[in-house]
């Protein structure tokens, strides 16, 4: 599966087994850029990890309650993006996303964000699209705010990175919105 994107150079492709190399490299080379925000990345320590990984979102995504996708910058992989819980009963998913810390600040995750966001309205028929984020993570919460997403709250001490408690705050959009 690809979907596109308005950026001419960015695509979102499903992970398949043979991205298992080249995902684990970014991640690998990216751990203190995504170790404060993301509690699995001590849990990524090898190539056979992420290959784990991907087969149980594979198998996950047959039952559309999730979906590991691969973002790609002119073909090569520079982040993940995915829904990482799906309501089917409400028609709500909630995305996840991380970024290769040599391509923040381009808005290249802003170009991937919306167009899963759209493509969970218009292709996987979902009504609400939800983004929890780390108060204390700046660049990752203007990622919704940017596409207009509303803040609903904050969610206290509801996350446990690095072994320290975190607060988050909600966002969400409405395909009504």
């Amino acid at each position: 599966m690809t979907i596109a994107t308005q950026h001419p150079d960015l695509k979102i492709t499903q992970l398949t087994e043979h991205d298992a190399p080249e995902h684990y490299a970014v991640i690998d080379r990216n751990r203190d850029h995504l170790a404060p925000w993301l509690p699995w990345v001590p849990l990524v320590n090898s190539t056979k990890d992420i290959a784990r990984f991907i087969a149980v979102s594979q198998a996950a995504w047959q039952g559309r309650r999730e979906l590991a996708c691969a973002l790609r910058l002119n073909g090569g992989i520079i982040g993940g993006i995915g829904i990482v819980d799906s309501d089917q009963e409400n028609q709500c998913v909630s995305l996840g996303y991380w970024l290769d810390h040599e391509m923040c600040g381009r808005g290249i995750m802003t170009f991937a964000v919306r167009a899963l966001t759209q493509w969970c309205f218009n292709d996987f028929a979902r009504h609400r699209v939800q983004i929890r984020a780390a108060r204390e993570n700046i660049a990752s919460r203007a990622i919704p705010e940017r596409l207009g997403f509303m803040e609903e709250g904050l969610l206290r001490q509801a996350a446990i990175v690095a072994g320290i408690r975190q607060d988050m705050v909600m966002y969400a959009r409405l395909r009504t919105d």
